[in-house]
């Protein structure tokens, strides 16, 4: 398996060390998207 192929596979399926590292950078990347549409949602308490 190629380093491309094996990159995206961890996309789908995160594992190990660089698995780890993949969510991070999603984490990253996708935090301030969320917290836009976050800020459109009301929460009520219970």
């Amino acid at each position: 398996m190629g380093l491309v192929s094996k990159f995206f596979t961890n996309c789908a399926y995160p594992k190990g060390t660089m698995g780890r590292m993949m969510l991070r950078v999603m984490n990253a990347c996708h935090a301030p998207l969320t917290n836009w549409g976050l800020s459109f949602v009301t929460f009520k308490e219970g």
